[in-house]
């Protein structure tokens, strides 16, 4: 698979390694006739697959009403491609190209139910896309609707069900829909926070999948948190991760301890659990954090990105961790590609001639940097180094 994208990238990206810095590489041309990528993995295969946090809800303009803190910026720091709409085919074709030139295989996608926002990009636009189709996996993102904690009820059982049954219909028999020993993989968010029936809802949730041709549902629940080792829903999870170990403490704003700290106090001691129980960790990673453009009122401390070495020293942990997996099959998630609200994103911005700490209110005196395309090239030396 990676020796055909490799192909793909030389000739869909010619252009791209070497283009103007904030020039995005033209788009490839629609093609008609088009061979999907099939997107089945084995556990046992002794390979590393990267997915990025995709958010496809930038069809909706409330999504670029000023609530970043890159347009917020003095001077501003907008996405390479200015406020896009996720659904143009020009965009999602751009996106896939610098995916590719990144080394990344699949997209984890915010899915907010049937016949929403985001599922309508997913499939009017990102599955009728040549360059998507041909190079891209996907699998979807499920955001609970009613808050936390995620009460397993009849109600919740029922709604999630039928949201699954909609999945295999529309989204499960794409070949381009990530697949792990033959199960569909559904990244849910905040499992950590469920209580209840969780037994009955995933094997309902296995039995459905297995009516439809599958050996079941391959959980990626997200439960990665601190002081938060319970094994207690591993039982009917494939893997486990952490969206985001952000936390609301003061030292996360001293970035190079928030990354030893994540790898010695969280993700080691997952490791460890995962390996006893054969279970997988997808170990996460992220270049900053800020919300203070969406959420200024709740003070959450900002991860600074400290230029691009937040992103690079966890990448650096990160290695290990997977390193010292028993599964073959490793996984790393980045969040995000283009969470611009929490300013998570790796996505292209436009490049600007010297760093930025104005206003102090929003970067609480921390250097922000037009990354231009930095983080791909990080992420793209990272995938050669594992590999070798």
């Amino acid at each position: 698979m990676r020796t055909l994208l490799a192909i793909l990238t030389l000739g869909l990206l010619t252009g791209f390694i070497s283009c103007g810095k904030n020039t995005p590489a033209a788009p490839e041309k629609q093609e008609e006739n088009v061979q999907n990528a099939e997107m089945k993995f084995s556990s046992s295969d002794n390979r590393l697959l990267i997915g990025v946090c995709y958010y496809p809800w930038y069809t909706n303009k409330d999504h670029w009403k000023g609530d970043n803190l890159r347009e917020n910026l003095q001077p501003q720091q907008m996405p390479l491609l200015g406020k896009y709409d996720c659904i143009d085919q020009d965009v999602i074709s751009r996106h896939v190209q610098w995916s590719l030139q990144a080394g990344i295989d699949f997209w984890i996608e915010s899915w907010w139910g049937q016949g929403s926002s985001t599922d309508n990009v997913i499939l009017e636009g990102q599955l009728k896309n040549s360059g998507f189709r041909k190079n891209m996996g996907y699998c979807l993102l499920y955001e609970p609707k009613d808050g936390v904690p995620i009460n397993v009820n009849d109600t919740y059982i029922t709604r999630f069900l039928s949201n699954l049954d909609y999945m295999a219909k529309n989204h499960f028999n794409s070949p381009n829909y990530l697949k792990i020993d033959n199960k569909p993989v559904l990244y849910i968010y905040l499992t950590r926070t469920m209580q209840g029936d969780i037994k009955r809802l995933f094997e309902s949730a296995d039995t459905l999948l297995q009516n439809r041709g599958f050996d079941g549902l391959y959980v990626v629940g997200d439960e990665v948190y601190w002081n938060q080792f319970s094994e207690s829903h591993l039982n009917y999870m494939e893997a486990v991760t952490a969206y985001n170990p952000h936390v609301s403490q003061s030292w996360v704003s001293n970035a190079a301890d928030f990354v030893n700290r994540t790898k010695s106090e969280l993700y080691d001691p997952w490791m460890n659990i995962v390996n006893k129980s054969s279970k997988s960790f997808w170990v996460d990673v992220l270049p900053g954090f800020n919300d203070l453009g969406v959420r200024k009122e709740m003070q959450h401390p900002v991860i600074p990105r400290d230029s691009v070495n937040t992103f690079k020293n966890f990448l650096s942990s990160a290695k290990t961790v997977l390193k010292n997996q028993t599964v073959p099959l490793k996984v790393l998630v980045v969040t995000s590609w283009n969470e611009w609200h929490e300013d998570s994103q790796i996505e292209p911005v436009s490049e600007s001639p010297l760093p930025t700490q104005k206003p102090f209110e929003l970067t609480k005196g921390f250097w922000y940097h037009g990354y231009g395309t930095g983080y791909l090239g990080i992420l793209e030396n990272f995938r050669k180094d594992f590999q070798n």
